[in-house]
């Protein structure tokens, strides 16, 4: 059996390797300039929630760069502070637009064919256009006097025997 000091220096060994490789790792990518983050959480203390766009102007400026790299919890952003940048994504949006991917909601689950999980595509552009047709302002009106008949009659149900309104309500979310 080995010694627990063994053990100790072992564990405290690979995982500071872990972090340096880790460390370096993202080190050697290339991306924007930024500020270099804590481990684990990143850079989550470098922007202040109120003021968030005056903490990016302001690395934008000491950075020199219109185009700050940061990663919040692993997950990399790009902040960008200016018109010109803008207009590069409003020109070539399709080429940065997606989501992250996420194995457990999706995967999993067995839901990753539901619209908001779906990574951007052909797929997520179908059912964002049926969405939209279904749910849009001017889609809803038309369900608007169905919603009303059928409040009504849980406002009924709910009346006339409240102490079943579990089921009522069962009935109705469900409907």
């Amino acid at each position: 059996m080995l010694p627990a000091i063994t053990v100790l220096q072992s564990l405290v060994c690979g995982t500071t390797a872990l972090f340096a490789y880790h460390y370096a790792r993202r080190r050697l990518r290339s991306r924007p300039p930024g500020p270099s983050g804590y481990p684990i959480v990143g850079n989550v203390f470098d922007l202040e929630d109120s003021k968030e766009g005056e903490s990016i102007a302001a690395l934008s400026k000491k950075y020199g760069s219109d185009v700050i790299y940061m990663e919040v919890f692993g997950m990399p952003l790009a902040m960008l502070n200016s018109r010109a940048a803008m207009d590069l994504l409003d020109k070539r949006g399709q080429l940065y637009s997606d989501r992250p991917h996420l194995p457990m909601a999706s995967e999993f689950s067995g839901m990753g064919d539901l619209t908001p999980l779906v990574r951007y595509g052909e797929k997520f552009q179908f059912g964002r256009r049926l969405m939209n047709q279904a749910l849009s302002t001017r889609a809803v009106t038309k369900w608007e006097r169905g919603i009303a008949e059928q409040s009504r009659g849980m406002l009924r149900l709910l009346h006339n025997r409240p102490k079943e309104f579990i089921d009522h309500l069962n009935k109705y979310v469900s409907s």
